[in-house]
Parts: structure tokens; C-alpha cells; sequence
């Protein structure tokens, strides 16, 4: 889960990166948005995850 965890930080990195330095209104920014929310949503749900893991045990 920590693996699942650290990508998705890479993917919102990278996301946020490629939106700061793509033009606006390309196929590139509408991507990186995209990837963006997966990212975060994939990050908030292993979190979550996480979170009760360590609080059930």
C-alpha cells in the first residue's frame, strides 16, 4: 500500500508540473487535469486506507 501510496504522489507531482509548463487549452493540459484528480483521488483513498489499518490493529 505505501508503493500505491508514493506513486500516486508522482503522478499529481508530475501532473502539476505538466500543467505550470503546457499552454493553455491543449490536449496536454486537459490530460495532466485528468491524471491530476485520478492521482489525488488514488492518494485520499489509500490514505484512508491506511488511516484505518493503523487505527484498527
Amino acid at each position: 500500500m505505501k508503493y500505491f501510496f508514493s506513486f500516486s504522489i508522482i503522478i499529481v507531482v508530475f501532473s502539476i508540473i505538466t500543467l505550470l509548463y503546457s499552454e493553455a487549452h491543449t490536449k496536454e493540459r486537459v490530460l495532466s487535469f485528468i491524471s491530476l484528480g485520478i492521482g489525488l483521488l488514488v492518494l485520499i483513498v489509500s490514505s484512508i486506507i491506511m488511516y484505518r489499518r493503523k487505527h484498527v490493529q
